[in-house]
């Protein structure tokens, strides 16, 4: 499928909502539109995603430097930066629920980390 980067490691892909597709690699995000346009986020700086999960219409992306960045595919079909979050530690992993029937976001968020320890956001 053209659109696709194909020079780095994909961590994640997601058919979203609009049927556009998300890719994920190291670097940033990649929503290729229905229409074969790519919109493209790219980490700040010199830092990498580390972990990432993602439903039809949300994705949250674990970078390096304890940060947290939370994306919401709009009603336009726009996959926006949201919110951002630092976290005490460095982040292991991620993991957002799957949509509830009927719902356009799900509630919560885990988010493991290297210290041992599990938080869920709300």
């Amino acid at each position: 499928m053209s659109g696709f980067q194909t020079t780095s490691a994909t961590l994640d892909t997601k058919l979203m909502a609009d049927g556009s597709i998300l890719q994920v690699v190291p670097t940033g995000l990649r929503h290729i539109l229905s229409d074969g346009r790519v919109n493209e986020w790219r980490c700040p700086g010199r830092k990498q995603i580390t972990s990432v999960s993602c439903n039809e219409r949300q994705v949250v992306a674990a970078l390096t430097g304890y940060e947290l960045i939370y994306f919401e595919l709009d009603e336009t079909g726009q996959l926006l930066e949201s919110e951002k979050k630092d976290m005490a530690g460095e982040i292991s992993s991620v993991c957002i629920a799957p949509l509830p029937e009927g719902k356009v976001r799900s509630k919560f968020l885990a988010i493991g980390g290297y210290d041992a320890t599990i938080r869920i956001l709300s």
